[in-house]
């Protein structure tokens, strides 16, 4: 197993005490992969209260409703402009406190935002967002939002 180094280390405890608090245990980001993601930076840490997770990732898979179950390893693409949001949480009493859209506009610049709602709450404030449903998938609603840059160029 890989060591992290202490400052990566209690980012993944914090991420991990939010996530406790936010979803079933079921529903978290495995060990691996937010090791991964902690690792190469692509989160953005709200104090401790919220988080969001994102990859870089080829554009390729995006006809792939399925391409989140790749290894992160394999999806991972630094200089891609594309970009899938692994989880986004804010601790429940600091909900509706616009705390999940100042999340959201911390991403890096991209063309393309992927992500995959899993409840309805989910799917509405991506909506809100300027996401829009691409399709179903077995956890819930693969989701898009195009940006700026992209739509100018088209």
């Amino acid at each position: 197993m890989t060591h992290l180094r202490p400052q990566l280390s209690q980012t993944i405890e914090i991420i991990r005490s939010i996530e406790s608090q936010c979803f079933r245990s079921d529903m978290r980001i495995s060990s691996d992969d937010l090791q991964f993601i902690v690792r190469h930076q692509c989160f953005v840490l709200h104090e401790a209260i919220g988080f969001i997770t994102y990859l870089p990732i080829d554009p390729g898979f995006s006809d792939d409703p399925d391409f989140k179950e790749s290894n992160m390893i394999d999806l991972y693409c630094p200089e891609s402009r594309t970009l899938f949001i692994f989880g986004i949480a804010v601790l429940p009493h600091h909900q509706r406190k616009n705390i999940a859209y100042e999340l959201l506009s911390c991403l890096p610049e991209a063309n393309c935002i992927f992500t995959e709602a899993v409840s309805p709450s989910g799917v509405a404030f991506f909506e809100r967002n300027g996401f829009v449903i691409m399709h179903a998938t077995s956890d819930g609603q693969l989701m898009r939002k195009i940006g700026m840059a992209a739509m100018r160029s088209a």
